[in-house]
C-alpha cells in the first residue's frame, strides 16, 4: 500500500503528470487548450492559486498552493478529466497517464521560485524553442506581460514576490529567470 501524499491547507506544491509509457497527452493545440480548460475548471473549483503552469507534449507542470487540504482530490479531478477527454476525442480506453502524478511541497520562497524558473525553462530544456516567451504554451509570457494572464492565473501573486510594482516585478521576474538561460549558454 503506497503511503498518503502529505497535505498542508495553505501550502505550495510543483505538480506534475506525465503520459504512459512517456507517450502524448496532447497531439494538437486543440488538446493543449482543452487541457488548461480542465486545469482551470479544478482551480477555479477548487479556489487554488496557481503560480505558473506549462504543458508539454507528453506532461504538464503546475504550481499551485492549495488554500485547503485538497490536493488529491483536486489532482483526481484533473487527471481523470484529462484522460477522459483526450481518451474520446482521440478514440482511446484504459490509462493515459503513468501512476500517480508527482508533488513537490515547496517550503521557501526561494524553493518557490526556483520552481517557478525550472517550469518556464521546460521547453528551452527540452529543445522546443530557444527562449521561455516563445513557448506559447506556459504561463510565463502571461507573467512577464507578453501576452493576457487566464482567469485561473495569478499572475498578481507571483509577480509580489519581486516588487510591489507590476512592471518592475515583470522585469525582474525575466531577468531571473534569463539569467538561468545565459549561464547555461556560457557553460
Amino acid at each position: 500500500m503506497r503511503p498518503p501524499r502529505i497535505q498542508v491547507a495553505g501550502s505550495a506544491y510543483h505538480l506534475t503528470s506525465r503520459g504512459n509509457r512517456k507517450q502524448e497527452i496532447v497531439r494538437d493545440d486543440t488538446d493543449r487548450v482543452r487541457l488548461l480548460t480542465i486545469v482551470r475548471d479544478v482551480v477555479l473549483r477548487r479556489k487554488w492559486i496557481c503560480l505558473a503552469y506549462c504543458l508539454m507534449t507528453n506532461h504538464y507542470h503546475l504550481l499551485v498552493i492549495t488554500p485547503n487540504p485538497d490536493l488529491a482530490t483536486g489532482m483526481h479531478a484533473l487527471n481523470s478529466g484529462v484522460a477522459r477527454t483526450f481518451n474520446k476525442r482521440h478514440g482511446y480506453t484504459g490509462h493515459l497517464l503513468e501512476r500517480r502524478y508527482s508533488s513537490e511541497l515547496i517550503l521557501t520562497d526561494a524553493h518557490l521560485l526556483d520552481t517557478v524558473r525550472y517550469i518556464a525553462l521546460n521547453p528551452v530544456r527540452a529543445g522546443l524553442c530557444e527562449f521561455p516567451d516563445q513557448w506559447p504554451w506556459s504561463s510565463y509570457r502571461a507573467s512577464i506581460g507578453l501576452a493576457p494572464a487566464p482567469d485561473f492565473l495569478a499572475v498578481d501573486e507571483l509577480l509580489a514576490l519581486f516588487s510591489h510594482r507590476p512592471e518592475t516585478a515583470q522585469r525582474a521576474l525575466e531577468a531571473f529567470v534569463m539569467g538561468r538561460v545565459a549561464m547555461s549558454r556560457a557553460a
